[in-house]
């Protein structure tokens, strides 16, 4: 009965193996076609941002590939930063922590003296299941953005569905059980925010909502209502907090609106 069982498990396991290996030549087809047929820019060094009217923000992981940044020239001047260090791509992050947040932040702090009169972030994905109002790809996002809206607030989430984040993402000071039991991060989240925005605990917002998924545009004079410095402690924790990559990136989602000024419950 054993010896019929583990030869039963043996054939079983066949087809997994093949399918496994059927799956990554897949993936290596994929990869070469779109490498092939949809290559990569050639290596660009973006421009002096004090010569820049509206710049897009983005970073990039090896797997995508951001062409369509560059059709949005001359209306928007891309600097792409290449999480994986690509050679092809001149700008540099400290490290990769805190997905699309450490380049937002680098860039800010890099070209905080002289940014462009509005800047854009977005992720490097064109298509975007959270890309709406002008559809999934992000190039319709940018180009039907209306300037003056964003000259006029300063800072506009570039999503316009208010679900999810709205009306509420986070309660700082009730976390639930399961949040407990789990060491989530909402239970450190008042710490969190004292140690981001340098204030006391009684300034900790009870509620925080707004739009999510980290894609926003901001004027220059807005930005800079924060001082630099305030942005290198933000990335300073970033890079040194316990908390993994992801849990970094889920924070700033929830704050950004906070960072550039706006009320806590948008």
């Amino acid at each position: 009965m054993t010896v019929r069982f583990w030869r039963r498990s043996r054939r079983t396991r066949k087809p997994n193996l093949i399918g496994v290996g059927l799956g990554l030549i897949l993936l290596f087809i994929v990869y070469t076609i779109r490498n092939t047929w949809f290559p990569p820019p050639p290596p660009r060094v973006p421009p002096p941002s004090k010569d820049i009217l509206h710049a897009v923000v983005i970073p990039k992981t090896r797997w995508q590939n951001v062409q369509w940044a560059y059709d949005l020239m001359p209306r928007w001047t891309p600097y792409v930063y290449s999480v994986d260090g690509e050679t092809s791509y001149d700008l540099r992050l400290p490290a990769n922590r805190g997905r699309e947040a450490m380049a937002y932040l680098t860039f800010i702090i890099d070209n905080y003296d002289t940014l462009p009169e509005i800047t854009a972030f977005v992720h490097g994905a064109h298509y975007q299941w959270h890309n709406d109002g002008a559809g999934s790809r992000t190039t319709a996002i940018l180009n039907h953005l209306r300037m003056g809206a964003v000259e006029r607030s300063g800072y506009v989430n570039l999503r316009c569905n208010p679900v999810p984040g709205c009306p509420t993402s986070v309660t700082p000071f009730k976390p639930t059980e399961e949040d407990i039991r789990s060491h989530d991060v909402r239970v450190d989240f008042p710490d969190i925010y004292m140690h981001l925005f340098n204030v006391s605990r009684s300034q900790v917002p009870a509620r925080i909502g707004a739009v999510c998924c980290a894609q926003f545009a901001a004027t220059r004079s807005h930005i800079r209502e924060r001082p630099r410095s305030d942005y290198i402690r933000m990335r300073e924790w970033a890079l040194t907090t316990h908390f993994d990559s992801k849990v970094v990136g889920w924070v700033f989602e929830m704050i950004w609106h906070v960072i550039f000024q706006k009320d806590a419950v948008l």
